[in-house]
């Protein structure tokens, strides 16, 4: 360890120095501080250690070290030190062979030095390398600058006009890397978060994944309204300062892959392209430092297929692959209410070493909710604070709606609202539907069967209690879409639901229910399709009143839904008689038709 601050304090020492001394335009002191940087590093740091904590630290430095060569490798063209700077190009290949603008540099160098011969080696040694390793072709002014080699004699080149023409060709790939100039930043539909509370713990998760360990590729996940876009929108203001652009778009509208790659790339190339595929965005991600943030990509998902693309969006698919297989050092940024299928597989870690791709899972933040029932100056004493914020789980949005229905309709008074037991309102509702019609069949399922078992459930009760039964690893997969959104809770190998989804869910319930036995009224009364498929799916695959279950559950469920129903019923078949009449049909025909096969609703009719 005192090794590594060595290393650092080194390095970065000589680097300030060197900017110390370039703007004081002594650039004798720069190349002689330069260079001291450059012996003093010998290769990555503690090269046989295989600890977790060593690699973020080797690249940082490798990351100096490429800095220091780069503006060394400038300098000394500027200077027209040709030997020298061909040296240090070639080091700076052996550190970073996929570097375009390197073999750029080495080709005018050649050039200059009369070997015109090695310059067009290089070129097609730059060429056979980025296809072989990125697929891509180089650059426009990569190319140029081969064309002007190819057709210019020696003695054309060395002259002093086009000597100096020569390099300015390649100047755009070179960007000066001294005096940290300001990122160029294109923001697009980016938030205001000037009013901003809490997840100062996130914040610093988020800061260390992607300056410290050098993520290619995070995921911030979580149900809607949880506060996804504010965490990336604060985040990224506060970091650009580490790299050279910074690109922000929103995916509201589900923009085509291409028009996100032509927007992306023209940026970052300065409008010197404006077309090209993924392998060109990684081009410029290798190129520079970069950092893009893309809000809301559960709207390129199916609906009902967690985390699968719709059609004609598969190709983010691929970018994401892209950007978290290929090496550059540049970041993105996620967020969605549902992880992509390709993010579950590249996270991880593989052989001891963590992997360049890692997911935040977003739950409720206490601090932003204390703050907006301040903002919204509710009245209640602290345990109704309290209360309020624990059912709505403490989601930033939900509470927002909450509280201006308080302010509005109960004078900010949490006390008056809570006492009317009615929790779930329009607002509300149109949060959870969002998040709930995008449920496959089986989540939707075990949605309903927590709601129903009112407490936490293992996993082998969850198995247990779904007809008919599904594969495990289906579940399992399931349970972790479900957990990865926010809409079910885990703890120790058991699922439950935060408060307020549990009585949407409940709600929904109910509804299909009545909704299902009404149907039987104005219908035929069969209770089978023509796929001999049961017509009455919830009453069929689901127990309302679970008869093993314990007693202060079943107390809950007569409560909650079996109660309900009954009320709702009532309501909508015009009394207690049509009710009765109609469940002992109901119950006569579950008896005939459905009792051979697995299922709840014979259970559900006594």
């Amino acid at each position: 360890m005192h090794l590594l601050r060595w290393m650092l304090h080194s390095l970065s020492g000589w680097l300030h120095a060197s900017e110390e001394a370039e703007r004081a335009a002594d650039r004798k002191t720069v190349r002689t501080l330069l260079e001291q940087a450059v012996a003093l590093y010998q290769g990555d740091l503690l090269p046989n250690c295989y600890d977790e904590w060593i690699f973020p630290e080797q690249e940082r430095l490798r990351q100096i070290f490429i800095q220091v060569l780069k503006w060394l490798v400038r300098l000394l063209k500027e200077q027209r030190d040709i030997r020298a700077a061909m040296r240090y190009a070639q080091q700076l290949l052996e550190v970073d062979s996929l570097n375009e603008a390197t073999y750029g540099d080495l080709m005018q160098l050649h050039a200059l030095n009369g070997d015109r011969a090695s310059a067009l080696r290089i070129y097609h040694r730059c060429m056979t390398l980025l296809r072989e390793e990125l697929g891509i072709d180089p650059s426009s002014i990569t190319r140029d600058l081969y064309d002007r080699l190819l057709n210019e004699d020696s003695e054309g080149i060395r002259s002093r006009q086009n000597n100096s023409k020569l390099l300015d060709v390649n100047s755009e790939l070179n960007t000066p890397t001294q005096n940290s100039p300001a990122p160029r930043c294109d923001w697009g539909e980016i938030i205001d978060v000037s009013l901003f509370y809490g997840r100062t713990e996130e914040l610093n998760t988020l800061k260390q994944w992607i300056l410290q360990y050098r993520c290619r590729l995070v995921v911030l996940l979580g149900m809607g309204g949880i506060g996804k876009t504010a965490l990336s929108a604060k985040l990224a203001p506060e970091i650009q300062g580490e790299f050279d652009f910074v690109i922000w778009r929103s995916l509201r509208n589900a923009p085509t892959l291409e028009t996100l790659l032509h927007d992306s790339i023209s940026f970052l190339s300065d409008r010197q392209e404006t077309e090209g595929g993924i392998e060109r965005l990684i081009y410029w991600l290798r190129n520079s430092r970069c950092l893009i943030i893309l809000d809301n990509a559960e709207t390129l998902f199916q609906v009902n297929c967690p985390g699968q693309y719709c059609a004609g969006y598969e190709g983010y698919g691929e970018l994401l692959r892209a950007i978290a297989e290929t090496a550059h050092q540049s970041c993105l940024v996620l967020t969605s209410r549902e992880k992509p299928a390709e993010v579950g597989i590249l996270e991880g870690v593989v052989d001891g070493n963590s992997l360049p791709v890692r997911t935040l899972q977003l739950s409720g933040s206490p601090e932003a909710a204390q703050a907006l029932i301040q903002a919204k100056g509710l009245i209640g004493s602290e345990a109704q604070q309290q209360h309020l914020c624990q059912f709505y789980g403490c989601n930033p949005l939900a509470l927002k709606i909450v509280a201006t229905s308080i302010q509005d309709v109960f004078d900010g008074k949490i006390q008056d609202f809570l006492a009317q037991n009615t929790t779930i309102f329009n607002g509300i509702h149109r949060l959870l539907d969002q998040q709930c019609q995008r449920c496959s069949p089986l989540e939707k399922t075990i949605l309903f069967w927590l709601a129903i078992n009112r407490e936490w459930t293992t996993f082998s009760e969850l198995a247990d209690d779904i007809v008919p039964t599904v594969a495990r690893a289906d579940l399992l997969e399931a349970l972790g879409s479900l957990s990865w959104r926010s809409l079910i809770e885990k703890q120790s190998g058991s699922y439950t639901q935060q408060p307020v989804v549990m009585e949407y869910i409940t709600e929904r319930l109910i509804a299909q229910v009545c909704e299902e036995i009404q149907q039987l009224e104005v219908g035929n009364g069969e209770l089978l399709a023509e796929n001999r498929t049961p017509i009455i799916s919830i009453l069929h695959s689901h127990a309302l009143l679970k008869p093993q279950g314990k007693d202060y559950i079943r107390e809950i469920q007569i409560q909650q839904i079996v109660k309900p129903v009954l009320n709702t019923l009532i309501t909508r078949l015009y009394g207690q008689y049509n009710v009765e009449r109609q469940l002992t049909q109901l119950l006569s025909k579950l008896r005939n038709e459905l009792s051979r096969q697995p299922g709840y609703a014979g259970g559900n009719g006594t």
